[in-house]
């Protein structure tokens, strides 16, 4: 990934560089869909199933029957997610979508268990009872939802970044129209927590277990950040748009005064531009 170009550039000046460590979260795993569905963080690529596809740097999902056409995580890579969604005390899954169609009970993102009683976690743009774009989670106790005020509607791309924090027992949904502006939701966790759903499947566009039908849009982009995004990062990844993940600011304040220190100032000055001008 072009991203990985400056840490690299200030690895070889003798610098480590974290990422996003310095914002509270931490990114785990993001899928671009620049001609794959690979994780471009860590290491849970996706499998593409059905019709789905990869097309002009977006994950195209046309819709269908139940589990037909989505991209969903096997083996090693649904392993790993589980692994990132159950060692966490909050996670925030940020994504770019866009609808072709409002499609009751559609997903964007599903994860969780499909036996005995379901448990899972799940963003769904057009919840069939109210239109309203939700998310959920259910550790088989019982389920909790935090439901936007809004319908969503299509041909339009929108953005969502869902956070459930157990630490808190609260989760949230932030939600807006690119280009607009963003509001967001909030609701008891109701004492779930991510550490008891158990997770079989993982899908984007599908349900896990139940008989939904599948997404009919297109997803530009979707992160897994282990922790929670403040409402400042929220508005920064949200104006700079997919593909661009924008440094905290007081991390580049003071990575560039580092440099600078060093004597190297132009060559960071060199690396934002580049950063600027490269996807990613």
């Amino acid at each position: 990934m072009t991203q990985q170009k400056p840490l690299l550039m200030l690895a070889a000046a003798g610098l480590i560089v974290f990422g996003s460590a310095a914002q509270g979260a931490i990114i785990s795993h993001r899928y671009s869909f620049d001609g794959n569905a690979n994780d471009s963080v860590g290491n849970a690529d996706l499998t593409l199933n059905g019709s789905a596809a990869i097309s002009g740097s977006v994950l195209d999902l046309p819709g269908g029957t139940t589990r037909t056409n989505n991209a969903s995580a096997t083996g090693g890579s649904l392993t790993e997610l589980a692994s990132t969604i159950n060692s966490s005390s909050a996670i925030t899954i940020e994504a770019w979508f866009n609808q072709d169609a409002q499609t009751g009970w559609a997903k964007i993102f599903m994860a969780g268990n499909s036996t005995g009683e379901y448990e899972y976690l799940d963003i769904t743009p057009y919840r069939g009872n109210t239109t309203q774009l939700g998310i959920t989670i259910n550790d088989s106790s019982h389920d909790e939802a935090v439901l936007g005020s809004q319908t969503l509607g299509t041909d339009t791309e929108h953005y969502v970044a869902a956070i459930w924090d157990t630490t808190t027992g609260y989760m949230s949904i932030t939600v807006g129209q690119v280009g607009g502006t963003l509001t967001t939701y909030t609701a008891t966790m109701g004492g779930n927590t991510l550490a008891d759903i158990p997770i079989n499947e993982f899908y984007l566009g599908s349900a896990v277990g139940f008989g939904d039908p599948d997404f009919n849009g297109q997803i530009d982009e979707l992160r897994i950040w282990k922790g929670v995004l403040t409402g400042d990062e929220i508005t920064r990844n949200f104006e700079a748009g997919p593909n661009s993940i924008v440094p905290e600011p007081s991390t580049v304040m003071g990575m560039s005064s580092l440099l600078a220190s060093m004597g190297i100032g132009a060559a960071w000055r060199r690396i934002r531009v580049a950063r600027r001008r490269h996807k990613g």
